[in-house]
């Protein structure tokens, strides 16, 4: 009986000791010090500890730093450990779309709309990443979707409203015109 008190105890000492290796990374990383931010959450992910928040944020470090494909597979990890957490979502689409998968990247964009529409930077990345992608790249679900997202939101300025519904009614007309004048010829 004593022993299995104790090795309760260990575990709760050392699940403490874990918590406060997480909160000293995020710490670090929230005040600007990423290379200790990022020795920590490495200890961290070495330490086995599985807490999404460790691997988004350390995904995030590594999406700023311009290492897509590492950070892609710890960002992906977050939301493997956790399906809802917004902020990994959001930044798994955005380093997709950094990688040039646009439809793959716009899915993550509007699973966090799903999750937690008031990302911050959400609507404002998603109406730039409109404007810079072609849009034929688009599933037209996600099209749909996107459109009803941009058009229901008040918090969105017009004018980047506006200057997205044109760049797509452009691009659309634009292969409209192509399809018919490959046709035509």
């Amino acid at each position: 009986f004593d022993f299995l008190n104790e090795m309760n105890d260990m575990n709760e000492l050392k699940n403490l000791e874990n918590n406060n290796i997480v909160e000293k990374a995020i710490h670090f990383h929230l005040n600007g010090n990423l290379q200790k931010a990022s020795q920590l959450y490495q200890q961290c992910i070495n330490q086995k500890i599985n807490d999404p928040k460790v691997f988004s944020n350390y995904g995030c470090i590594l999406k700023n730093l311009g290492k897509l494909d590492e950070a892609e597979k710890y960002l992906r990890k977050a939301v493997e450990i956790n399906n809802n957490f917004a902020n990994a979502n959001f930044n798994l689409g955005i380093t997709l779309f950094a990688l040039g998968r646009i439809s793959e990247g716009l899915e993550y964009l509007l699973k966090t709309c799903d999750i937690d529409a008031e990302t911050p930077y959400l609507f404002p990345t998603i109406i730039d990443l409109i404007n810079k992608s072609d849009i034929s790249r688009f599933k037209r679900g996600q099209f749909k979707k996107v459109l009803n997202i941009l058009i229901r939101r008040e918090d969105v300025p017009h004018q980047l409203l506006f200057g997205s519904l044109n760049h797509i009614y452009k691009d659309f007309i634009s292969r409209q015109f192509n399809v018919t004048k490959s046709f035509v010829t």
